[in-house]
């Protein structure tokens, strides 16, 4: 593995350490096309904005990859040498970020530059539709152009998956493209999810109701809150946080490994209700896009409660739609982001319902 330009290795042979006199070559780290970006920016928010975002990044891909064990701070003192970790020091800067985009002002959106992973087109290696019946799509594709006619429906049926299309083309969505967990045979998030919306908490019965899970990026570093399970006793789990803006901007700005979409909820106490899985996403980037169709990235709805003493299932998070095209023929169709419904308990005895999961969200970008 080499280092990026404006990095350096530590004696130890480890990465992550950054020469004093790097802050001038920020474009190496965060790459040249971002840099332009930034530069090309006429407004100083969408400039910090965008600065703020691309050092995420950076911290996360340059820092995190270490393992505790890696060191990138040694300071002498008496003879002595003290250490820091890796993990404890890019976390501090990662936490300063997501503080700083957070309280940051309002960005005016016609300043910024569409982001290079919404660009691309893909390659048109694949020339095929969905023009009647079921369709499966189990991983990003690349067209020369996409047609779902009206009457068709398009599944992942991989499950913990997204529907990713990029055509160099024209993309035709009239049918019906579902990642919803709560269409039979579809599987959903059954992890945390990353931006789309926080799990809703599972019902109390004889002992505490599950949370539903956080969605997060980096580990233990919380973006979409999920609810808290429900107290012993029958208390009624709460709801999962939806997406806002501003945690959905970061996404936007520079993309994720692999989109996660929304949380899974909290499982009823007591083996109760089963959690509702979150919604998985779908992004379609295209040269052209005609848009008439739906498209459904809700949350699993959580279980019922099967005996007294037990717990309802907390709902899922809504997943999240994201479109880019050069041009759109039409725009019209259908979004559905909601977050799963929480379960119920049935007329049970000492029973709390399971919380609802947190929706999702959904942006059309015009790719300038």
């Amino acid at each position: 593995m080499e280092a990026m330009d404006g990095a350096r290795w530590l004696p130890s042979g480890k990465p992550c350490g950054i020469r004093s006199n790097a802050l001038p070559r920020v474009p190496a780290l965060i790459g040249a096309g971002v840099a332009n970006e930034i530069a090309a920016a006429t407004d100083l928010d969408a400039r910090v904005y965008m600065m703020l975002a691309s050092l995420f990044v950076v911290f996360k891909r340059h820092c995190l990859c270490l393992s505790v064990q890696s060191l990138v701070l040694r300071k002498s003192i008496g003879g002595v040498m003290k250490i820091a970790s890796c993990k404890r020091v890019c976390s501090t800067m990662i936490g300063i970020v997501l503080v700083l985009c957070y309280f940051r002002p309002a960005a005016h959106a016609q300043t910024l530059l569409t982001p290079p992973w919404l660009t691309w087109l893909g390659n048109g290696t694949h020339n095929q539709s969905c023009l009647s019946g079921d369709c499966v799509i189990n991983d990003e594709v690349w067209f020369a152009s996409y047609t779902l006619a009206s009457g068709a429906t398009l599944f992942n049926t991989a499950g913990n998956g997204s529907i990713i299309i990029r055509a160099t083309g024209t993309c035709t969505i009239a049918g019906t493209i579902n990642t919803s967990p709560n269409v039979p045979g579809q599987t959903g998030i059954t992890g945390d999810g990353d931006f789309g919306g926080g799990g809703g908490g599972g019902g109390g019965g004889t002992h505490a109701g599950n949370a539903g899970n956080n969605t997060q990026v980096i580990p233990n570093i919380p973006i979409v809150n999920g609810g808290a399970g429900g107290k012993a006793g029958g208390g009624n789990g709460q709801a999962g946080k939806s997406t806002t803006t501003v945690q959905y901007q970061m996404f936007l700005s520079n993309g994720s490994d692999w989109p996660g979409g929304g949380a899974i909820g909290g499982r009823g106490a007591s083996s109760g209700g089963a959690a509702g899985q979150g919604g998985a996403p779908v992004i379609i980037v295209c040269n052209t896009i005609n848009f008439t169709g739906t498209i459904n990235v809700s949350g699993g709805n959580g279980g019922n409660a099967p005996a007294s003493n037990t717990g309802a299932g907390g709902g899922g998070g809504g997943g999240y739609v994201v479109l880019a095209a050069k041009t759109y023929t039409a725009d019209t169709g259908t979004i559905i982001t909601n977050g799963g419904a929480g379960g119920s308990c049935n007329g049970y005895a000492n029973c709390g319902t399971g919380g609802s999961g947190g929706n999702g969200w959904s942006a059309a970008i015009t790719i300038q």
